[in-house]
């Protein structure tokens, strides 16, 4: 299940940290996060993912609802395309144009 999460509340993200109990005490085990953005280039995705997928505990897709001009866009990314991976994808929107954005409007004129 893919799960969106609003970017200002990362408390929410399943990525609490595992321990082990030894003799000597307790060991805390680092987890490794791949972090990307996406925009609609799913074969590239599904290379990292491939290549990194025995390295990393989770992936981080990252997409926003506007372009890096400020135009809005559609999202493009369909967790349905990687189900091999699906157990370890977070999938964020970022639904806000960003702001301070410097960019010229089309004339349409």
């Amino acid at each position: 299940m893919v799960k969106l999460v609003d970017t200002k509340d990362l408390k929410s993200l399943p990525i609490g940290s595992a321990s082990s109990s030894l003799a000597e005490g307790t060991i805390n085990i680092m987890k490794i996060f791949d972090c990307t953005t996406f925009y609609n280039e799913p074969m590239m995705l599904e290379v990292r993912f491939n290549i990194l997928n025995k390295y990393v505990d989770k992936f981080i897709v990252s997409e926003a609802k506007y372009s890096h001009s400020g135009e809005k866009k559609k999202l493009n990314f369909n967790i349905k395309n990687f189900n091999d991976f699906k157990k370890k994808i977070i999938y964020l929107v970022c639904e806000n144009e960003p702001n301070n954005l410097i960019y010229k409007k089309k004339n349409n004129s």
